[in-house]
């Protein structure tokens, strides 16, 4: 997506620096700091004079998902609010501009597996980025699948399904030199049940191929032997994911505890 910035991007020194808009919205006659650093989530309340909020959906390790009704588009979409903390913040400005990317080079998402990014935009001291609204993820699916429907879902010919999406999904990221770097159940959503369609979110940790920024990367069961030992690493640790994710999915157990 091109930033329509009158200078970037710009070359200086072999770097080629790039920009992106994130717009602030705010209520033109307060002033201040917020009361509290949780952003209040309220069911049937307007976020940034846009979103409203319809059901909470969970949390991660640093924003919470909340389901919304987009008044403009008059869709359904999914609003990740970011916590109020300056690491989290860099963390998804990154992965914003990672989707960014991503979105700008697919001209079919679906069809890549991967996940449709709508808005972001920063409102009352947090980030927020809208996206498509999906189903549970796998784990969650898995674990009430189990305990609850007397039917197992993630049979061998379902497996293979996703399989494919999930490396369809590699694939396309894999050739924009990116590495996912945190393939779990948990960042995988399933798009439709009958159909078995899902898709690969959450960008957050990725990295380009040539740029490792960290040794700490994948989620501990999910993590590659060569990250483990702190080895190099390549697109490589994110099929070892995969074939961890396979396991649990079909024998009900997390692969390596």
């Amino acid at each position: 997506m091109p930033s329509n910035d009158e200078f970037y991007p710009a070359e200086f020194d072999n770097v080629i620096y790039d920009c992106y808009n994130l717009r602030v919205v705010f209520d033109r006659e307060k002033t201040g700091f917020e009361e509290t650093k949780d952003f209040p989530i309220i069911i049937n309340s307007i976020v940034a004079g846009r979103y409203q909020v319809v059901e909470y959906l969970g949390s991660a390790a640093f924003s919470k998902a909340i389901q919304c009704y987009d008044i403009h588009s008059e869709q359904m979409v999914c609003m990740k609010i970011i916590e109020n903390n300056k690491d989290y913040f860099d963390q998804s400005v990154d992965e914003i501009k990672l989707l960014r990317y991503i979105n700008a080079n697919c001209e079919d998402l679906d069809q890549k597996n991967l996940l449709k990014l709508i808005d972001f935009f920063y409102h009352k001291e947090h980030l927020f980025i809208v996206t498509e609204l999906l189903r549970d993820n796998l784990y969650e699916y898995s674990k009430y699948n189990r305990e609850v429907e007397k039917k197992i879902y993630f049979n061998v010919p379902r497996l293979q399904r996703i399989t494919k999406q999930i490396l369809n999904a590699l694939s396309f990221i894999h050739d924009l030199k990116l590495i996912h770097c945190d393939l779990k159940p948990e960042n995988i959503l399933i798009k439709s049940y009958s159909r078995c369609e899902i898709k690969v979110i959450d960008f957050g940790s990725s990295c380009f191929i040539h740029d490792h920024l960290s040794s700490y990367v994948q989620s501990r069961s999910y993590r590659a032997p060569e990250v483990i030992l702190g080895c190099r690493y390549d697109y490589k640790i994110d099929i070892w994911s995969l074939g961890c994710i396979l396991a649990e999915l079909y024998t009900g157990y997390v692969l390596f505890q």
